[in-house]
């Protein structure tokens, strides 16, 4: 038992490109020792974009990676390794990369 009442996105959508990184973070409420091993990151579908853990900061925020993969629109949330706390979910939309031709 980690003692997490609350894990909170701090955005409530994303939008990126194919290929296109961006970071952000999860304010963890309850309890200031964890680890990373305590959190499960999970898309909804891997396909369009994948979330992973970045690091953990100020005893209360968890930093993650997000990296769009195909276009499309899928759901990402964080849950605690033992179940008792899931996140919402949040929206993830990703867009064909524009390119741009060169004359």
């Amino acid at each position: 038992e980690i003692g997490v009442e609350k894990l909170t996105f701090a955005r409530d959508e994303f939008e990126l490109d194919t290929g296109d990184n961006t970071s952000s973070w999860i304010k963890v409420i309850g309890t200031e020792k964890f680890t990373e091993d305590d959190f499960v990151f999970v898309s909804s579908d891997e396909s369009i974009a994948t979330i992973e853990y970045e690091k953990a900061s100020l005893d209360m925020y968890l930093y993650f990676s997000l990296t769009g993969i195909s276009p499309g629109t899928t759901t990402i949330y964080v849950k605690t390794s033992d179940n008792a706390v899931i996140s919402e979910e949040i929206t993830v939309t990703v867009l064909e990369a524009e390119t741009t031709a060169e004359a």
